[in-house]
C-alpha cells in the first residue's frame, strides 16, 4: 500500500492507495506553513487511525508539495510515522513527462503529478484544469511534453475578495443556483461563480485548441472541479484523484 501526501496551500491530503485507481482511505488537514514534523505527524497518525490502516501494509511514501516551508518537515513526519524513506517529487524526478516550460524548477509538483497521471491514462494532447486554491490550466502535448499553462485566481479566492471588498455582498455557500439569471443577490453571485467559471473553462479550451492547432482531451480535477464542470458546454472528464494517480505512477517509476 502506498502512502501518498499532497501538500497544497490550503490543505494537506493524505491518502492510502492499493493501486492507481483504488484509494483505500484519504483524509485532510489544514496546511500550516510554520508546522514542525512533531506537529504534522499526529495528523498523519489520526488519518491512519480513522482509516483503520495497518502500518505494516504501507510499502512506500511519496510527497508532492507546493509549500516549500514545510516540505522537509512533512517528509520527516512521514518517516517517523512509517519508518520508511520518503520520495519527494521534484522537476528532476522521472515522471514519464518532459518538463518543457522555460523554468522547470518553478513548476508546481501538483501540476507535474496531474500531468503524469493524465499522460499515463489518456492519448493525444491533454488540457488539465485544477480548481484548487488557484485555478490552473496545464497543457501536455501528444508526445508527453509539459508545455505550460495558465494560473488564475481560484474560485474561493475570487469569491472571498469580492465579498471582502463589497460591503453589501453577503458570504454564501458555493453551489449551482436554481436560476441562471439570479432572482436575488445570493443567487446572482452563485450563478456568476458557477456559470462564469464554466464559461471561462470552455473559452480556455477553445483558445488552447486554436494555439495547438488540434483538439485536446479536457480533464478537470481539484476541490471545486466536481461542482463546476457539469455546467461547461465543452466535454470535460472529471478526474477527482488525478494528482494521487499521478503520484502512484511516479512512485512506481522510481521505486528502485
Amino acid at each position: 500500500m502506498l502512502f501518498v501526501i499532497d501538500i497544497g496551500n490550503t490543505n494537506i491530503v493524505a491518502a492510502f492507495m492499493e493501486s492507481a485507481s483504488e484509494v483505500k482511505h484519504s483524509g485532510r488537514m489544514a496546511t500550516v506553513k510554520t508546522a514542525k514534523s512533531s506537529e504534522i505527524a499526529p495528523g498523519f497518525e489520526d488519518i491512519i487511525r480513522t482509516g483503520e490502516i495497518n502500518k505494516d501494509e504501507i510499502s512506500g511514501v511519496i510527497i508532492s508539495s507546493v509549500v516549500p516551508e514545510i516540505t522537509d518537515e512533512a517528509k520527516e513526519a512521514a518517516r517517523l510515522v512509517t519508518g520508511l524513506e520518503v520520495l519527494v517529487l521534484t522537476y528532476k524526478t522521472e515522471t514519464g513527462v518532459v518538463i518543457g516550460n522555460e523554468v522547470p524548477e518553478n513548476t508546481g509538483a501538483d501540476l507535474i503529478a496531474a500531468a503524469a497521471g493524465a499522460a499515463k491514462e489518456y492519448d493525444g494532447p491533454i488540457a488539465i484544469f485544477d480548481l484548487g486554491t488557484a485555478t490552473t490550466l496545464t497543457v501536455v502535448t501528444a508526445d508527453r511534453i509539459f508545455l505550460g499553462g495558465l494560473i488564475i485566481p481560484g474560485v474561493r479566492i475570487s469569491l472571498d475578495a469580492m465579498v471582502g471588498k463589497a460591503s453589501q455582498l453577503p458570504a454564501f455557500d458555493i453551489a449551482a443556483p436554481e436560476h441562471f439569471i439570479g432572482r436575488n443577490t445570493i443567487e446572482s453571485m452563485q450563478s456568476g461563480i458557477v456559470y462564469g467559471n464554466a464559461a471561462m473553462m470552455d473559452a480556455l479550451i477553445d483558445r488552447t485548441e486554436d494555439d495547438l492547432g488540434q483538439k485536446v482531451t479536457a480533464l478537470v480535477t481539484g476541490g471545486l472541479g466536481g461542482l463546476i464542470y457539469p455546467y461547461c458546454r465543452r466535454k470535460m472528464i472529471y478526474e477527482p484523484d488525478l494528482v494521487l494517480k499521478g503520484l502512484w505512477y511516479i512512485y512506481e517509476m522510481n521505486r528502485a
